[in-house]
């Protein structure tokens, strides 16, 4: 793991620790549609670090986005259909 990586896994634990702290000083429900969009941007968030964190020159060239588009493809291949 490398530390831009690390830097982003962090960050997204302090989102999470901000949504928990506005919904205890706020008193706010969660509703499931929240939860599914909540949970639904820390994985895009998290696998853009990802993909990102592990860059290859084959990605600088212009396949980046075919490959990118790919990957979210197969992974939200199973939400939609």
């Amino acid at each position: 793991m490398n530390l831009p990586f690390l830097a982003g896994m962090l960050g997204q634990l302090k989102e999470l620790l901000q949504i928990a702290l506005a919904l205890a000083l706020f008193r706010d429900e969660l509703h499931p549609i929240n939860v599914l969009g909540i949970i639904l941007s820390l994985l895009a968030s998290a696998g853009y670090k990802m993909i990102k964190s592990s860059e290859s020159p084959s990605i600088a060239s212009g396949t980046a986005t075919y490959t990118l588009l790919n990957q979210v493809q197969s992974t939200v291949g199973w939400l939609v259909g």
